[in-house]
């Protein structure tokens, strides 16, 4: 079977990006100079504030979790991120900051700065962590690398003489297309807490610069 809903690309991958007001011809590979993804929706802002990210969001929401009026949302990320960091503390490891903001002061991005988890800043390595709520599924990946790559830029700029690693973990599982929050699921999350850990430990003792993923 195929996918008869879709604009294509020429190539046949899924067709995203065009110009400005128009129609998506081209997928990320193929895109011309001065195409954007114009198939996703991006953040609008909310009551008269821009949104300060320019995230694209998933068809079904309509603000990206920052600008969302909606609390719900923030209160379960929340909860998220308090079991993780709460267990990460459990554990021994101290948390420079949480929700540490990278303002773009050299990087030239049309972005303001960008907001991470939580960092864990030593003498030898600078170690962003995040949780990213169902493995940022909605999320452009396109998008996600240059918000990785631009704030390991300002951040290299600060710390001129550590390497840059992120870890993130995705503490959500799916049963038939929802998120599953079941005893199992709660297993599951644990579980990659502990993965996470134990590249967190690896990383303070023998830092190292790069990405790494737990339970994408």
């Amino acid at each position: 079977m195929i996918d008869v809903v879709s604009k294509m690309c020429p190539c046949g991958k899924t067709a995203s990006y065009g110009f400005p007001e128009g129609k998506p011809v081209c997928c990320n590979t193929c895109k011309e100079p001065g195409m954007i993804n114009v198939r996703s929706k991006t953040c609008p802002g909310y009551d008269g504030v821009p949104c300060p990210v320019a995230t694209y969001i998933h068809s079904s929401r309509e603000y990206c979790l920052a600008c969302d009026p909606d609390d719900s949302r923030r209160t379960m990320r929340l909860n998220d991120e308090t079991a993780f960091f709460d267990f990460l503390a459990e554990n021994g490891v101290s948390v420079t900051q949480r929700s540490y903001r990278v303002d773009y002061r050299c990087i030239d991005t049309a972005k303001k700065y960008s907001l991470i988890d939580g960092v864990i800043i030593t003498a030898d390595v600078v170690v962003c962590l995040e949780l990213d709520e169902d493995a940022h599924e909605y999320y452009d990946p396109v998008c996600e690398k240059a918000r990785m790559h631009d704030a390991s830029a300002e951040l290299k700029i600060a710390f001129p003489d550590r390497p840059i690693a992120w870890i993130r973990v995705n503490p959500h599982t799916k049963k038939d297309g929802k998120r599953d929050v079941s005893r199992a699921a709660k297993k599951v999350r644990d579980e990659r807490h502990r993965k996470a850990l134990v590249l967190i430990r690896d990383v303070l003792e023998n830092p190292w610069g790069g990405i790494k993923y737990v339970g994408y």
